[in-house]
């Protein structure tokens, strides 16, 4: 019935796949567990244990095979109809979460549970990526249900798994982030809305601040990787608030202002961001303006190949 996949990375898994397993066996429903190891540097010794368990199948990859192509080669090695997908530095809070997701196993389903954050900040290091989550991850499933394909996230969903190999994680997108906005823009395309219900996993492996940063930038230059995937397809443009608001200050002249802004200023944002108050008008004008440094950056290497 469902093949619950766990991509893994530097992450102990155990007592996330314990806690599935059972209340998979308590669901008395055939299902199994799928770990697969990205090519982790740490954690392996741990999550190794887990192949003593019935029903789980524990792979580890030699090399790395990126989150979109992890997923998808978890999908072919799956044995049943439904696929749940969840992170790894995901903890389950519901004694039927499990349950809760067999009443949307039928054909063509594509159900997204949500994600939650501890109610205080576990560390101080870890304020920035919290709040963020607190702020703008943790909506309730009516509010996701508002704008259905763009609250999707690959956190904690379940597919019917047929379809899911028709559709497919896109591996031309290799660094980190935004797989999932693709993803659910090409569920979308295939004309499927993501249904969402109130069937949470709490998000523990919180990154420090600059790790934050970090990723931050990386999602920001992978979702203008996808823009040129997709030949500015002005659909997909417009599910996503960064490069609309991007585009907007195109057509104002904005971007050189906002690129010598980030240019000379983003130390001190994000010294703010780090140590004082996580403010998120700030985060989000830090993540506009980097987008228009990298759109000015582009435009610069493009005129200096043309004089070359």
């Amino acid at each position: 019935m469902i093949s619950i996949c766990i991509p893994v990375y530097n992450f102990d898994v155990t007592n996330l796949v314990t806690e599935l397993h059972s209340q998979g066996v308590t669901a008395a429903i055939p299902f199994e567990i799928l770990v697969m190891d990205d090519a982790s540097d740490c954690c392996k010794e741990k999550n190794r244990l887990l192949q003593s368990l019935p029903f789980v199948q524990y792979f580890e990859l030699e090399t790395n095979l990126g989150r979109s192509r992890i997923r998808n080669q978890m999908a072919l090695k799956a044995r049943y109809d439904y696929l749940l997908y969840i992170d790894c530095d995901a903890e389950v809070v519901s004694p039927n979460y499990i349950k809760n997701y067999l009443n949307y196993c039928y054909k063509d389903v594509v159900c997204y549970g949500g994600i939650t954050y501890a109610a205080a900040c576990p560390a101080p290091e870890v304020y920035l990526r919290w709040t963020i989550g607190v702020k703008r991850e943790a909506i309730n499933a009516y509010r996701r249900s508002r704008k259905p394909n763009r609250n999707f996230s690959t956190f904690n969903f379940l597919m019917d798994r047929d379809f899911f190999l028709k559709v497919s994680f896109n591996e031309e997108l290799v660094g980190y982030g935004h797989e999932d906005t693709l993803f659910s823009f090409d569920l979308f395309k295939h004309n499927v809305i993501v249904r969402h219900i109130e069937n949470p996993l709490r998000h523990i492996g919180l990154e420090n601040g600059p790790v934050t940063l970090i990723k931050c930038r990386e999602g920001i230059r992978n979702a203008r990787t996808i823009v040129r995937l997709l030949n500015n397809d002005p659909l997909f443009i417009k599910s996503m608030p960064l490069l609309v608001w991007g585009r907007r200050m195109d057509k104002l002249h904005l971007h050189p202002l906002l690129a010598f802004f980030y240019r000379n200023f983003h130390k001190f944002m994000e010294v703010n961001l780090l140590h004082k108050i996580a403010w998120m008008p700030l985060f989000s004008f830090w993540k506009l303006s980097y987008y228009c440094y990298l759109e000015q950056e582009s435009l610069k290497e493009e005129a200096e190949k043309k004089l070359l």
